[in-house]
């Protein structure tokens, strides 16, 4: 195991020990973000998570009784989770997040540029199709732009899936929502698909997250 790895991720234990957190987040995968360029062709950089990272990260999600939360920014990062849960290696309180590429790209910062699958149907049935045979919660949302304007959302909501939305990811060149408003939107769908909305308790029931009384270093598994 390269010791970098664990260097690189030294920061969010750290934080672990004074602040009592349940989920971390964590990126199985690697991809390019970018955005048009002068001549109006790509340009960016590579997110990288190598597969050394990722062991390392969902060791100390083991280790701290953190549930993953899994940004699926393409298809070869679920295909990297499907194979820990497979093996039986999945940390408890798992949930993947479909990240889907919005029209203005991860950086909102021009059209034309983006990452992923675009928010559509055949979309979220591909990934889906992917996940099925396994109990692995999952929710969708879209980076540079709108989930609520996109057939994704409430096609999650009918599936049995959750919404993740917030002005992290919301983008609307013609609309600036607060995150209130952000938030009230995505509960009036949930009411008319008649989903109920969720409470804390719910929440950790519905990820099955670990106990926080879990002592460190006692390694638990999704199977």
């Amino acid at each position: 195991m390269a010791s970098g790895a664990r260097e690189k991720l030294e920061h969010v234990r750290l934080v672990g020990e004074q602040v009592p957190v349940r989920m971390a987040a964590v990126d199985p995968g690697s991809t390019n973000l970018g955005s048009p360029g002068a001549d109006g062709l790509p340009e960016g950089n590579v997110y990288a998570n190598s597969y050394a990272d990722v062991r390392e990260a969902f060791a100390m999600c083991e280790e701290q009784g953190w549930g993953p939360q899994l940004a699926i920014y393409e298809p070869g990062f679920l295909q990297c989770v499907l194979t820990y849960h497979r093996a039986g290696r999945l940390p408890a309180g798992s949930m993947v997040k479909f990240y889907f590429g919005g029209e203005w790209g991860m950086w909102a910062r021009a059209r034309g540029v983006t990452f992923g699958l675009p928010p559509t149907t055949n979309a979220l049935l591909a990934y889906l199709d992917m996940l099925e045979g396994t109990d692995l919660p999952w929710s969708v949302s879209v980076w540079g732009g709108d989930l609520m304007a996109t057939p994704v959302a409430r096609l999650a909501l009918e599936r049995g899936g959750h919404l993740h939305v917030g002005l992290d990811e919301h983008y609307d060149p013609d609309r600036s929502p607060t995150n209130l408003e952000l938030v009230e939107q995505a509960a009036a769908l949930v009411e008319s698909v008649g989903r109920p909305l969720a409470t804390t308790a719910d929440a950790v029931s519905v990820l099955a997250l670990p106990s926080p009384a879990a002592s460190a270093g006692t390694p638990t598994a999704r199977r």
